[in-house]
Parts: structure tokens; sequence; C-alpha cells
């Protein structure tokens, strides 16, 4: 502990930038991150001496390019050591960076770069820039454009190219930098502009100051208990504002090491190799994590897997016995011998070895979800966050962990729910500073100290219980609201699904489901099914089966109402093709676009079978009634 204490940044460090020059000082000889080398394929270690250097051949490189203070400078790349030393190069000549998500689609990063009005853009390659292709001309502010690698056989032709902007970083960095010094700035100057993901609508330029994030960081070490021995696997993106504050700023305070995650579809394989004691995600990536454990198990012999099952419920017991939940429970008494029996040959290759926390502040986790992972002795923390407060706002804690809820707020924040259930948060330190460009117009979300968010809460036992966004909610016959994202949740807990949205009118839901293919293909096969009848939705074996695992996977949700129909989207969700956000979340207004017929036409449907089997359960019981003549009333 003495040591982790000496090596924690300083309370007095006012800059991000100030923060790096600390960490270098006081640990140039020990590794600060872990990176996949895809040619050797293996991972390598990077000294924070070694990144003290190449930071300073960066800020000599940015330096020449003579751009003004408070110049945009804009990054879309994959989690690298470069991303650290770009974005501390930039921060050093107060730059302001923009990181956007390296999977986004080339629209939304051309909203983006105009609206910031960034000067320079780097960049993991050649390939990235070429898929943007379309925008090339449509961002006239952009001057430069730096890719990171080119292979030795394109070098010719990326030079030969008719684009001036374009230049590989090894000619556009000197050989040297020069020495490295600590900057002296103004905390609450402009550091970052971070846009939202934008579920519902285009994304939003949140300013970000150094205090802003500085002040996230320290309460996220604290809250996480971050030591100098963890290491933390950065799997999503650093354009991705609690991935950045949690695995980037709030380490770096730690003396930490960070593993950077090699891309969203390798996630799994990552934590079996890098063994990270950490993790910051979201909860559809612990939802991938639980169909593997099924796959897995599936491979093992019944006793194997009842012992497992029983060991689910023995931690789980365990658990709500330690959380003083409930007093006494017998299963409590079995879980340290269920553990090493169930549990030790099946979970290193799914978690690794070393995890010993997870945080995940994106949509609610399903209850079965937090009982998986909670009972394997996994601590799954879950939380809430915005961009426009710097990062998390809430967490559940060790000692007072309600898997359901979101937990308590963290140290500065003061959240109040108004009347219909809108969460309005302050904090002196780790408020944004406004909207940038286009949304700036909508500032008035920011009132008398207070953010305005639309967002829906509520307390129960002083935890903070997520409800959704207001207008992501669902309103129901009778007024009954409710968010639709835990019903998502559950139903994607079933391996068959890959993604989920729910939507209802009236009296009746429907899901929106991306089978996955693999799965449904040899359920089909199974069932004597041929292709053609595979994806008919009107075949009774197919509609009787997803429709079945869909009331299977949402049979605990019993408070919400009954999920009428479905239907099989005939095209892949992703991020090119508009329907995911970069990180793999439905973009709502989108897929309602773009199912809109078919929505029509199910909801319609649902609603008149509903208001059919409502006349003749009426009809019945009215033919069950004796009418006399004197009962007849008269005019």
């Amino acid at each position: 502990m003495a040591e982790d204490s000496k090596n924690t940044a300083s309370e007095a460090t006012k800059t991000l930038d100030a923060l790096f020059f600390d960490r270098v000082r006081r640990m140039s000889a020990s590794i600060a991150y872990k990176e996949y080398d895809r040619k050797r394929r293996e991972w390598r270690s990077v000294s924070w001496a070694g990144l003290g250097l190449e930071m300073t051949r960066w800020r000599g490189a940015l330096e020449r390019e003579e751009l003004g203070e408070g110049a945009r400078v804009a990054i879309m790349m994959e989690n690298r050591k470069e991303w650290i030393i770009f974005e501390q190069a930039a921060m050093v000549l107060d730059l302001v960076v923009v990181p956007i998500f390296p999977n986004e689609n080339p629209e939304t990063v051309a909203y983006i770069l105009q609206d910031c009005g960034a000067e320079l853009l780097l960049v993991d390659d050649i390939s990235a820039w070429d898929r943007l292709g379309a925008i090339h001309n449509s961002v006239p502010a952009l001057k430069h454009v730096i890719l990171l690698e080119v292979k030795e056989e394109q070098e010719e032709e990326v030079k030969e190219r008719d684009d001036s902007r374009l230049e590989i970083s090894k000619d556009w960095l000197p050989v040297e930098g020069g020495p490295l010094h600590e900057r002296y700035s103004d905390s609450n100057a402009l550091a970052t502009i971070v846009y939202t993901t934008g579920t519902t609508g285009r994304p939003k330029g949140v300013m970000l100051s150094h205090l802003n994030l500085l002040s996230n960081a320290r309460a996220m070490m604290q809250m996480l208990a971050i030591r100098q021995a963890d290491t933390i696997l950065a799997h999503l993106n650093y354009a991705h504002i609690v991935q950045r504050v949690c695995s980037y700023y709030a380490p770096m305070m730690a003396g930490a090491m960070v593993a950077f995650g090699r891309s969203l579809e390798n996630f799994d394989h990552d934590l079996v190799e890098v063994h990270p004691s950490i993790l910051v995600t979201e909860s559809h990536f612990m939802t991938r994590l639980a169909g593997k454990l099924n796959r897995e198990l599936e491979e093992h012999v019944f006793i194997d897997r009842m012992l497992f099952k029983l060991a689910i419920n023995a931690g789980w017991a365990n658990f709500l016995t330690e959380q003083k939940r409930v007093r006494f429970h017998p299963m409590a008494y079995l879980w340290p011998m269920l553990k090493g029996m169930s549990t030790h040959a099946i979970m290193p290759k799914i978690v690794g070895q070393r995890l010993r926390r997870v945080i995940s502040t994106g949509s609610p986790m399903s209850p079965a979800m937090s009982k998986l992972f909670v009972g394997l002795s996994i601590n799954v923390l879950q939380g809430y966050h915005l961009t426009e407060a710097g990062g998390v706002v809430s967490l559940n804690t060790m000692l007072e962990n309600y898997t359901e809820s979101i937990g308590f707020s963290l140290p500065g924040f003061r959240i109040k729910i108004t009347m219909d259930g809108q969460i309005h948060i302050a904090n002196d330190n780790s408020m944004a500073l406004g909207y940038m460009g286009k949304a700036a117009d909508e500032d008035h979300v920011f009132r008398n100290d207070w953010l305005f968010t639309q967002d829906m809460a509520e307390y129960h036992d002083q935890h903070l219980f997520f409800n959704g966004r207001y207008e992501e909610e669902l309103e129901m016959d009778g007024g009954m609201r409710f968010n639709p994202e835990l019903l998502e949740a559950a139903i994607i807990s079933d391996v068959l699904f890959d993604y989920a949205m729910v939507v209802g009118q009236g009296s009746s839901l429907v899901a929106i489901v991306v089978l996955n293919r693999s799965i449904w293909n040899a359920m089909a096969a199974s069932m004597g099914l041929e292709t053609k009848e595979a994806n008919d939705p009107n075949n009774s074996k197919v509609h009787d089966t997803i429709m079945g695992h869909i009331r299977a996977a949402l049979h605990t949700l019993d408070e919400f109402p009954e999920v009428t129909d479905f239907i099989i989207s005939d095209t892949a969700w992703s991020v090119d093709n508009g329907l995911l956000t970069p990180t793999l979340r439905p973009r709502r207004d989108e897929v309602r676009k773009r199912f809109a017929a078919q929505i029509s036409m199910s909801l319609s449907q649902a609603n008149s079978e509903a208001v059919a089997a409502i006349r003749s359960e009426l009809a019945g019981k009215a033919n069950q009634i004796d009418v006399k003549d004197d009962d007849i009333p008269t005019l």
C-alpha cells in the first residue's frame, strides 16, 4: 500500500498533460501499457519513459503545423499507445482533442468534423481514410490527414495520390523530440470535445475541461480502489467517455497498467489472454460473455452443468448474505465447496484468472445476467454515466451493491428527481462547459448550475433505479410507461438473438430481433426446415420456436406487458448501415424508420387480436348471465 500511495498522482495536478508528466517522472521504468503486435502475434509492453520520449516527437510535429491555440485536432483510431501520445502532445500545445469512433459511419464522421471545425485528423491507416471516401471533399476546414501506419508496398501509391492533405506519420514526425517539460495552464480550459453516440438522433459535441475529466477520474479511482498492481482492459474505444475516464485517466493516476483491446470482436479473446483484474464495459458485452459461457457448458457432461448451475445459486445466496440482504440462506454454506468443484475449470476460459471487478454503465443489465456473474463472484457494479457530466455519475459499491440499481451518486455530485421522474444533476467540478457547434442552441439543458437530463429514475433504499430515457419510454393503454431496454437486455441474453429492440402501442408489444444465423440455421435444420421456410415468420414452427425463446427470456419480467409478436430483421445491424452506434447499441430512430411498415402492420394486427380477445371474453361472460325481462331498462 505504501508503494501505491507513493505513486498515486498528486491531488494538486491541474491538467491532463500535467498528470501524464507526473506519471512519466515518477514511474519512468515501469510498464504503462500492453498492446497486441499483429505482425508478431504477441502482446508487447510499453514503458512510461518510452511513452514520454515519443510524446515529444509528436509535440514537435504538431508545433510545425502552426495551429492556433484552441484549434481542433481529431483522432479516429483504435486504442493504442499513439492515441495517448497524440492527445498528450496536443494538450501540451493547448489544442483541443476531438475523438471519433474508428467504426463510425462516414456521414456521422463528416458531421463531427464539420461541427467542431477540425483542422487535422489522425487515422490508423489508408484503408480507414478510404472508408470515408464519400466525405473527402465535404470537410473544407480539414487541412491535414496523418496516416499512422502504411505498408511499404503502399507508400508510393499514397504519395502519388492527388490529395495534398495526406501524410504518413513516419515522414511527418521529426527524428527526435525536445525535452519533456511540465506546462502550467488553467484547469478550467477546454481540453476535449466528446460527441455522444447518438442513439436517438444527431451526436452532440460536449465541451469538457481538464477539471471536468480529472474530477471524475479521481472519484472513479477511489470508488474502484484501483491499485498499481491492477491491469485494466480498455476494450471500448477512448471516444467513449467512461472508457477514457476509467481506463485511461484513472489508471494513470494510480499507476496501474492498461491493456488495449484489439477490437470489439476480439473482446472475449482479449479477456482470456490479458487476464485483467478490472473491466469497464457495457451490458450487451456481458451478454456476449454469457453466451460464450453457455456454449462452453454445453461441451461438459450433465453432472458438470448441474454443479455449475448449483454453484451460481450458492454464490448468489452467499452474495445476498454478505450484503446483509438476507440474514441466513442455507445455500450460502455450499458456495466454498461448489466454487472450487464447478468453476475453476470453466471461468478462466471465459474471463481470465484475475477479474475481480466489472463496471457497467450503459443499458441496464437483466436480473438474470446480474445473478449469473455475481453468483460466480465477479463483482458487477452497475452505474450511470453522462458525457455532459464528465463521465460516471453514480455507481454501486462493493459493500452495498444492489445489482438491479445504478447505485449511489459519486462524491461531488448532487442528484434530484423531479415530480415527473426526470434526473437533474449538479457538480461544481465535473459538469461540461456546454455544447459545441450546431447543438449549442440546445444549451437550455444547463440551467442554474443544474443539468436537466431526459433520463428517468427513482430512489429506493437510498439507491438510484434507472427507468430509461423519457423519449424512449413506451406508453401503453391505461397510462403505463416503462423502459423497453430491460426487456431488450433479457431477450439478447438468449444466444439465439444478436440484437433486439422492443416497440409498443395500445396494449401490444413487438420485438424486432436479429437472429444469430449460425445458431438459428442449426436449430432450423434440426426441425427439418428448408432455408426458405426458416426465414418465414408465418411458418408455425418458426413462429412458435422464436416466440417460445422470447417468452422464456422474459419469464421473470412479469411486471411488464407481454411481447405479443416479433419481426425478424432481414439484414444484419451494423454501424455502417446506421442501425448500430459505435458501441453496438441500436440506433432507435433509425431502426424504427427501417422497419416502419412492418412495425405498423404487426402492432395493428396484435391490437386487433387483443380487442377481439377482449370482446370474446365479454361475450362469454354475457352468455353466462341470466337476463330477465324486467331487468331490461325502458326509456
